[in-house]
């Protein structure tokens, strides 16, 4: 009779030897218990998670063309199921995922501004649409927002006070515009301190 390792290295030396219908036994096995296995995957990835996050990662760094290209064909044949995730980690994870998105976009700002125009010039009516919702939804987030870039005096704000586009305003023109708005907000709140003294 066969000791366990005898037993083990015969099913091993089995499996090599006929790989393709080890392979094609264990899809159909796959195919006729799907929830089971998924369950079963669910409850390994769950108890293993940081070994299988290593084991990940070394795949990676062994090949990153490589599992760049299996995730993106992974995507490609899972579109809903991979943005229903992503809608899913967004929501979970809401402050980090939108300072990674911040940090991505200062990143890679003038690709993200390209990327921005072709979308808009291919559908103008659904990025306006979209913008629209977008201000209905944080109506309140985009007022603060305002309300501290004019605090700030930001490029943007001064180069609408120019009324010219931001594109076209020079450091040095945005400057002197800085520099009058500062001064200006100065007196006024002298003024003010004056007038409160006198009552």
């Amino acid at each position: 009779m066969k000791t366990p390792e005898e037993k083990r290295a015969y099913n091993r030396a089995w499996r090599a030897a006929n790989l393709e219908k080890e392979l094609e036994r264990n899809r159909r096995y796959r195919e006729a218990n799907r929830e089971k296995t998924r369950e079963r995957a669910r409850a390994y990835r769950a108890a293993n998670l940081e070994k299988i996050r290593e084991r990940d990662r070394a795949r990676y760094e062994a090949s990153p063309e490589k599992e760049q290209e299996r995730a993106r064909a992974w995507r490609a044949a899972n579109r809903e199921k991979d943005q229903e995730r992503a809608r899913a980690y967004r929501e979970a994870n809401r402050e980090k995922a939108q300072e990674r998105a911040r940090v991505r976009r200062e990143v890679n700002l003038e690709k993200e501004r390209e990327r921005d125009h072709t979308r808009y010039k291919t559908n103008p009516e659904k990025e306006q649409e979209r913008a629209r919702a977008y201000r209905e939804a944080n109506r309140e987030s985009i007022r603060e927002r305002d309300r501290a870039l004019v605090a700030a005096a930001s490029d943007g704000y001064l180069a609408s006070l120019l009324n010219t586009p931001i594109k076209e305003a020079t450091p040095e023109l945005l400057e002197a515009k800085r520099e009058q708005l500062l001064t200006y907000r100065c007196v006024k709140q002298f003024i003010k301190v004056l007038k409160e003294k006198q009552k």
